[in-house]
């Protein structure tokens, strides 16, 4: 069972996010269901950034990580209760529409490398969304999914920063990251973001972590001529120069 965490309430100037009552009505009917059902899942995005930090964000999604097994699950419930869904990607994203609003259902990252585990679920933290008791993702595997992101088509480090420091010092793994070939670069990615928060330790990471962070740092710099503003993505950027 997920361990519960004492309550977070972070200062901050952002305000909840109002949304149409049709995507309201529709985000806890999805929610309700998969509950009533049985299929794990964890509730990932705005909802679970603003678990862990209080900060809220408007969204016009909801996004569910689960197991690609337990996608095949939700996706005949849903179809079942009324649901138009589509497979976007088969590798990673699938949708249920109602009208113009709809879910993301999410098994890994489009990059077929990293996928969504039972862990994962197991993991997560119990959380009352739009009036539904359910689960958000872990603080472990929320930076886990936006550390990706940061390799992309946008940056998340600001929604790391945050979470890195909602969590109170409680991360001391890294979900996929401890099994991951990538795990240096992986952790050469953090420790970058941590720096910038204001130093690995000072972030209020875990100690196994945060020296775990500070040896892919000093790795990325050695690897990288010792540019050390360069940082992780010099390095990685001078691998990928050197194997084209």
């Amino acid at each position: 069972m997920a361990e519960r965490q004492p309550a977070i309430v972070p200062e901050t100037s952002s305000q909840p996010s109002v949304i149409p009552e049709q995507q309201l009505f529709l985000f806890r009917e999805i929610l309700e269901l998969l509950e009533k059902k049985n299929v794990p899942f964890a509730v990932a995005g705005a909802f679970a950034l603003r678990q862990h930090t209080g900060i809220s964000r408007d969204t016009k999604d909801l996004d569910l990580f689960l197991t690609s097994k337990n996608s095949t699950k939700a996706l005949k419930v849903l179809q079942e209760a009324g649901f138009e869904c589509e497979v976007c990607d088969p590798v990673w994203l699938f949708k249920a529409h109602r009208d113009d609003f709809f879910v993301d259902l999410i098994t890994g990252m489009s990059n077929a490398v990293i996928v969504v585990e039972e862990s994962w679920i197991e993991r997560a933290k119990p959380a009352v969304i739009y009036d539904v008791s359910t689960r958000v993702l872990a603080g472990e595997e929320l930076i886990a999914s936006k550390l990706f992101v940061t390799r992309r088509e946008r940056f998340d480090g600001a929604d790391i920063a945050h979470v890195i420091y909602g969590t109170q010092g409680k991360l001391d793994q890294l979900g996929y990251a401890r099994r991951d070939a990538g795990e240096p670069q992986i952790h050469a990615e953090l420790a970058a973001v941590a720096r910038f928060a204001g130093g690995v330790h000072a972030a209020g990471l875990g100690a196994e972590l945060g020296d775990r962070l500070d040896q892919a740092r000093q790795q990325a710099r050695v690897g990288g001529g010792g540019d050390e503003e360069e940082g992780s993505d010099g390095a990685g950027l001078r691998a990928r120069r050197n194997n084209a």
